[in-house]
This record gives structure tokens, C-alpha cells and sequence, in this order.
């Protein structure tokens, strides 16, 4: 039975991290969420399945809210949005979806109560934040989202070749130094199974800032529920799953490459020749919180890990903070330097 009032006193119901299961924000009474899990990953069969979705993108959708019967609008990529009317939570039928339905879902773990102060004391870990920004760090309200996303899992093989620089320090028998440099050539192949390559699928949220909140813990994703994502705004995915597919290979051959590089010292060019196989995805949602403001009268976006806390996007730094923490580092580079000029001198 699909709950989107509360039976006590007819308040708004909304999925509880802490509770894990649906809440009252009025009189807290629970609703208790059935958790189902299953592995769920298949083998890509049809790309075109996303054909279609640029029509649907294009335009907004009205539905009529199931409590004051208001209309609510879905944004092109919404499929969860809140009754302007009576603020029930309101999730498009899944049967209207085209394309790829969402399989799995990650609730969140941290609470919208709690995600402020969380957000708060790991933006006050990171260095060179201006003093005054420090003081009094942003309040502004943070936005729970539910981000769209394909998650991959495919094997590598992969050969590859390259070259290493070797530079050694010698003495003339005047005292003088000087660097030689040579070359070492290697070889080899590597295996490598990767199980959770997320690659992000909507339209507020890139590649660069879903890694930069990664990991999330897919041991703790469930079968798809609309308790789930009841009160959180949920954006449709905007991409084709043969595009996601490239990004998760760029990923994979990216992760092999470092791989390569932690093993062999000082690599001066690298060549690898990848092999995929048993490429698997589900669509899953992702936890995640948007924080907005200003400094300066300068815009920052911010996002945070729903389930792990991880934060990601640009904050303010201070110059001045870099140039002496820069200034720093030379002359500690510096001065072993100055030590063998002085010394040969």
C-alpha cells in the first residue's frame, strides 16, 4: 500500500535515515520499510532503450497530488517532486518513465538535521580557507537529492609498454656535480576486475563532482522502493547507457594506468592496450546534498555524500595562506641545495 499521509493525523510522511523507515514529520508515527537485496546487474542488450528520451526531456509533466488533488508539475527531469498545495511528497508512476527504470537505490544515512553540522566539520578540515570564512562558515539550507546514476562492473586485461627516466647525481674529481640521466624500458600485463564504477547520469551533477563524493557503500543499496526517495527530490538520468559505458571504461583504464605507475617509479611515457569483458550496470539513485552560497559575492556549489559524508566542489581559499604555505616548500627544496653549492664552493 503506497503511503503518502500520515494515517494518525493526516501529516506529511517522508523516509527517515534515522529511523530507516517511513516518518511523520508531524507526529512521528512510523512506517515500517520492507528492505529488499538482490544483485541485479545485466549485461548491456539494447542501447536504443534511451533513443527516445530527448522528446520526453524536452518537456514538463502534470500529474494530480494523490491528497488535495492540486496539480503538480515534474520538471523534464524530475520523477519526485512536493505538491506546492498540501508539500506531499509526489513521485511520477514509474509506468510513464520511458526508457530505464531505477533498480537500486542507497538511502540516505545522514539526516537532513544532522547534514549541516556534518557538512560544517569537514569543510573545517580542508587547508587555506580564509579566517573570516572559517568564522562563519555558510547556514544556507542543503538540498537532499537523490542522483541518478549507472553503476558498472566489467573485467581488464590489458598489455602495456613504457619507458622510465633514471637520474643519478655524480661527482667530477674537481667536486663538481652534475645529473645523468638514462632509460629503462619495461613491459607487461596486468588483470583487473572492477565491481562499482559510477558513472553519473543527471542533469545536476558531473563526472568530476560525483567522484570527488565517491566511495559510496553498495553493500548497503537496496531494490528500488518509493518509500525511499518520499520527501527528496529525484532527478531522471540524461544520458544513454552506451555513453555511461564509455565514461566507466575511461574510469577503468584510468584506475589500471595508476596501477602501472605505483609499480614502476618515475614512468616517462606509458602505453596500455585494454581488453574489456563481462560489462554488467543497474541504474541505481545516490544519496546527496547541495549546499549554495556566496563569499564575496562569489557563487561556490558544494555537494555531499548522503550515506558517507564525503563533500566535493570548490570552497574559498586564501592567497595569502598559499603563498606562504608555497614560499614554505621552496625553501625547504631550497636548502639542500644551497647546502651542496656551499659545499662545493
Amino acid at each position: 500500500m503506497e503511503i503518502n499521509v500520515c494515517s494518525s493525523c493526516g501529516g506529511k510522511v517522508e523516509f527517515s535515515p534515522q529511523d530507516k523507515a517511513l516518518k511523520c514529520v508531524n507526529c512521528g508515527n512510523i512506517y515500517p520499510i520492507e528492505y529488499k537485496q538482490q544483485v541485479v546487474k545485466h549485461p548491456i542488450m539494447d542501447y536504443s532503450v534511451s533513443a527516445h528520451l530527448d522528446a520526453w526531456h524536452k518537456e514538463n509533466r502534470a500529474y494530480k497530488c494523490k491528497v488535495c488533488g492540486a496539480q503538480v508539475t515534474f520538471n523534464k527531469y524530475d520523477i519526485a517532486t512536493n505538491c506546492q498545495y498540501c508539500h506531499t511528497s509526489s513521485l511520477m508512476p514509474l509506468k510513464d518513465l520511458p526508457g530505464f527504470k531505477p533498480e537500486k537505490v542507497i538511502p540516505f544515512k545522514i539526516d537532513k538535521n544532522r547534514a549541516k553540522d556534518e557538512f560544517k566539520s569537514r569543510v573545517l578540515k580542508r587547508k587555506f580557507l580564509p579566517n573570516d570564512f572559517r568564522k562563519n562558515l555558510p547556514t544556507t539550507d542543503m538540498g537532499a537529492t537523490y542522483l541518478s546514476a549507472f553503476n558498472f562492473e566489467c573485467f581488464v586485461s590489458a598489455s602495456y609498454k613504457g619507458r622510465q627516466r633514471i637520474s643519478s647525481t655524480e661527482r667530477d674529481r674537481n667536486g663538481r656535480t652534475r645529473t645523468v640521466t638514462s632509460y629503462r624500458y619495461f613491459s607487461g600485463n596486468i588483470e583487473k576486475q572492477f565491481d562499482n564504477l559510477v558513472v553519473e547520469a543527471s542533469d545536476k551533477i558531473n563526472q568530476d563532482e560525483i567522484a570527488s563524493i565517491l566511495p559510496y557503500d553498495f553493500s548497503e543499496s537496496y531494490d528500488y522502493d518509493n518509500k525511499f526517495i518520499k520527501g527528496y527530490n529525484v532527478g531522471y538520468y540524461n544520458q544513454t547507457i552506451a555513453e555511461a559505458q564509455e565514461v566507466a571504461k575511461q574510469d577503468a583504464l584510468h584506475q589500471v594506468e595508476q596501477a602501472i605507475r605505483r609499480k614502476y617509479s618515475s614512468i616517462d611515457s606509458l602505453t596500455v592496450n585494454p581488453t574489456y569483458s563481462n560489462i554488467k550496470y543497474n541504474y541505481t539513485l545516490l544519496p546527496a546534498y547541495f549546499v549554495n552560497f556566496s563569499y564575496k559575492n562569489k557563487p561556490y556549489i558544494n555537494v555531499m555524500n548522503g550515506q558517507m559524508g564525503a563533500i566535493g566542489g570548490k570552497l574559498p581559499k586564501s592567497p595569502i595562506k598559499i603563498t606562504l604555505f608555497v614560499l614554505m616548500i621552496l625553501l625547504v627544496l631550497g636548502l639542500p641545495i644551497l647546502f651542496i653549492l656551499l659545499a662545493g664552493g
